[in-house]
């Protein structure tokens, strides 16, 4: 019994330092960018000794991927919470919330927009991501296979629909003069409106179908989400090691 509580302070106090590193360097680079935040910048302000950073991680690298990773659990949570409170949650919902969060998260939204300003080099690294896309492009097929999507292109085109619809207002709306900027809201509005109608979502099938579908896709990227989380962090997902 007392080996079990020795092996769970253990993991909990892992799990501590590893968020406290995590959240601080999340911090750092929102503020000075991917290039400018070192380890030292990251272990002062987490609190702990720079020698323990690289305990769970061998390189800067390794960190500030697992600080995307949990960025990405982040946002997903948020964007499950919003779903949850929809009687049918179906792709302009989806959209609606994604965007919602993006806008709330600094970090994701400058993977979104490839800014190099805030993730430098680490940008080359993120464009061999494709678990998340690989569940993406599951889901329109599904949506196709309903006719929920409108128009003659195909999953490129709406992919690349999709992609300027977030890229096109997100960028737009910080270089509006400030009396004409649209709250983040209204932003997260448009950008599911811009989607919805550019593809046609959902436009005469079952509500009942396209929630399914939709939480579908949504437990499945989660779970990619958190999987790979718990790849970076060296903690099996719920916090166990």
């Amino acid at each position: 019994m007392a080996g079990r509580r020795v092996r769970t302070d253990d993991v909990e106090g892992r799990r501590a330092r590893v968020e406290a590193v995590l959240a601080a360097a999340a911090d750092l680079i929102a503020r000075w960018g991917y290039d400018k935040t070192t380890i030292d910048d990251v272990a002062r302000t987490a609190g702990i000794a720079k020698g323990t950073v690289y305990l769970h991680w061998k390189t800067k690298d390794e960190v500030f991927v697992a600080v995307l990773r949990r960025e990405r659990v982040l946002l997903l949570e948020a964007v499950r919470d919003g779903l949850a409170a929809e009687p049918e949650p179906g792709p302009r919902a989806l959209f609606r919330h994604l965007a919602a969060g993006l806008i709330g998260r600094p970090l994701m939204r400058a993977v979104l927009l490839n800014d190099l300003a805030v993730l430098g080099r680490l940008a080359i690294r993120l464009r061999s991501a494709t678990g998340w896309r690989t569940t993406f492009t599951d889901y329109l097929d599904t949506l196709r296979e309903h006719d929920a999507i409108g128009g003659d292109w195909d999953e490129r085109g709406q992919l690349t629909l999709i992609t300027a619809s977030f890229i096109g207002v997100l960028t737009t709306a910080s270089l509006m003069p400030e009396h004409l900027r649209l709250t983040a809201d209204e932003q997260a509005d448009l950008i599911a409106d811009a989607v919805d109608r550019t593809l046609g979502l959902g436009a005469g099938v079952d509500p009942a179908a396209l929630s399914r579908a939709t939480t579908t896709y949504f437990d499945a990227a989660y779970a990619v989400a958190r999987r790979e989380l718990a790849e970076s962090t060296g903690l099996a997902d719920g916090g166990e090691s």
